[in-house]
């Protein structure tokens, strides 16, 4: 479907290549090509992490492992957050339900639209700190997609990384969803079901971790593990994890209005053949409740958790583009599912009346989220970082070893301590990084690193659930002979992604030494999937019996 039409009402291209706003102020803006819009950091903050990164020595240099696993390293949302409990923090309510048109004329219609999304928006910052708060979407028009997403589906699939299932959950979504269902529904199986994405990133053990946490806090909800073994390959439906999530998709229930009278129904009635039924007009599908006889699921979570992927995976075959770039998708797309992705009959042609929605990915306000985390797990553009090294001194001081990983080598005898700059000039030297005047490119060093680490390409960073610190040494025992595992897979293309910053004279254009930004101009490659998933991988096999559980215990 195509996304709302809007006029841009404030707001521009900053210098780093996307839309920005100054840090701390509470400026909406709208810009028609959906473009994500994050506060820009000011300048002397940049500057100080940059001396920083030439000068401080790093505290911590890393283990010698592929695979590091550690404590929750975030507060977690809850409820009464910030009370009494260092560890949790309050929630952020969202713009969520959108004020009523009815009897508005369009003008005056986003005007109010307008006005509701910058009260939303000066309201965190009259009520939160401006230091507290992450880097979250402050653009009109991305948020008005996922307004028209909520409106339109029956049916929720969360998705997760499961690296850090936790950081991308976002409560205030899901209590919002929630208490919407139960006042049409009433009390019992709910509409949502939570997908963590790349399991075979993380050993088993950490999987099971995540889901019964999950379990334990929601009770009831649905908590599926999933991976895409090739993306864009013939064998790309052919996984049991697509089978586990169809299972625990039919076991929700979704709300549709029968003779004027809303009426909670089982999911699994709408996995069947689709008969005639004529597609509405873009008008008529504005709300849910006009297409009685469809189920619209839609796929909703951070950028880059890879929900384009699991439709692809879903469907057997790729229908929607995918790409490593957070915010690739951004208006939603609806494709029916064919009957034979359901009993592996009929033709493509056969369509069934399950419609599955790609929603734009949207970073949605948090409290006290370290920046790094933002970049490492994919919620923060890389090419679009500013500074880049501040992150690199958070992955080693956080453990992982990037000297060990690349074999990087002092440049001289007698070097004085490492440092993020430091690190980042032996990397490029190793990979031959330099500028035309024979000058190491620090900035292309450290975004190539940053992307290993996002895609687990030789480097794979996770997290335990909150209250299993006791296990913290078993489990990175485990993590140990894992990383064998990965060591054992081919991964061609190491630091080679079509989308990577930075090429030769790029720091003399913009500055030796520390490096700067790369122009914005070429930082607006979006290059898509690779036809073949070069990422390391565990072995898919053990996965299996997660994969039959979560199957069987879709009934809550």
């Amino acid at each position: 479907g195509k996304g709302g039409k809007g006029k841009a009402n404030g707001g521009g291209r900053a210098a780093d290549g996307g839309a920005a706003v100054a840090r701390g102020v509470a400026c909406p803006v709208a810009v028609r090509d959906l473009t994500t819009v994050f506060e820009r950091e000011p300048d002397e903050e940049v500057r100080r992490r940059k001396e920083e990164a030439a000068t401080l020595p790093l505290q911590r240099l890393g283990d010698d492992a592929v695979v590091v696993v550690n404590e929750y390293a975030c507060p977690v949302e809850a409820d009464g957050g910030d009370v009494g409990d260092p560890n949790r923090r309050a929630v952020i309510d969202l713009p969520l339900p959108r004020p009523p048109w009815e009897g508005l004329s369009p003008k005056d219609f986003q005007a109010r639209e307008w006005e509701f999304f910058h009260d939303w928006l000066t309201g965190i910052y009259r009520d939160h700190d401006r230091a507290r708060l992450n880097f979250f979407e402050h653009n009109f028009e991305v948020w008005r997609q996922i307004w028209r997403t909520t409106e339109r589906a029956d049916a929720f699939l969360f998705i997760v990384d499961v690296r850090k299932p936790l950081f991308h959950f976002s409560l205030a979504l899901y209590r919002f969803l929630s208490r919407r269902f139960e006042e049409e529904a009433g009390p019992g199986t709910g509409n949502i079901v939570v997908v963590i994405n790349k399991v075979d990133l993380v050993p088993a053990e950490c999987v099971e971790a995540w889901i019964a946490y999950f379990s334990e806090r929601f009770p009831g909800l649905p908590v599926v593990p999933f991976y895409v073994p090739k993306s864009g390959s013939a064998n790309l439906g052919d996984n049991g994890s697509v089978e586990a999530l169809t299972q625990a998709l039919r076991s929700r229930r979704v709300v549709k209005k029968v003779d004027e009278q809303l009426r909670a129904m089982s999911a699994s009635k709408f996995f069947g053949r689709r008969k005639g039924q004529q597609e509405a007009t873009e008008e008529e599908t504005e709300q849910r409740f006009r297409r009685p006889c469809t189920m619209t699921v839609a796929l909703m979570g951070d950028p880059n958790m890879g929900k384009s992927s699991i439709i692809n995976a879903i469907f057997g075959k790729k229908i929607v583009s995918s790409s490593a770039t957070p915010g690739h998708t951004k208006h939603f797309q609806t494709h029916f599912l064919p009957m034979s992705r359901i009993n592996g009959e009929g033709s493509e042609d056969c369509l069934s009346n399950v419609c599955f929605m790609d929603s734009p990915g949207i970073v949605v306000p948090k409290l006290d989220v370290p920046r790094a985390i933002q970049v490492v797990f994919g919620s923060y553009r890389i090419a679009n970082l500013r500074e880049p090294y501040s992150v690199i001194r958070w992955l080693m001081e956080s453990g992982v070893g990037l000297i060990g990983r690349y074999a990087l080598e002092r440049h001289r005898e007698g070097q004085e301590a490492w440092t993020p700059l430091s690190v980042c000039e032996a990397y490029a030297r190793k990979r031959s990084f330099f500028t035309r005047k024979g000058a190491p490119e620090p900035y292309r060093a450290a975004n190539n690193i940053l992307r290993d680490v996002l895609n687990g390409r030789g480097v794979v960073a996770f997290y335990l659930p909150p209250g299993r610190e006791g296990d913290l040494a078993h489990m990175r025992d485990i993590a140990r002979t894992f990383a064998l595992q990965l060591l054992e897979e081919p991964h061609e293309g190491d630091g080679n992604d079509e989308d990577d910053v930075g090429s030769e004279g790029a720091a003399e254009e913009h500055g030796e030494g520390h490096g700067e930004e790369p122009a914005a101009e070429e930082e607006e490659d979006e290059a898509e999937e690779p036809e073949e998933d070069v990422r390391p991988r565990g072995k898919a096999s053990g996965f299996q019996a997660l994969l039959s559980d979560s199957s069987e215990s879709g009934e809550d």
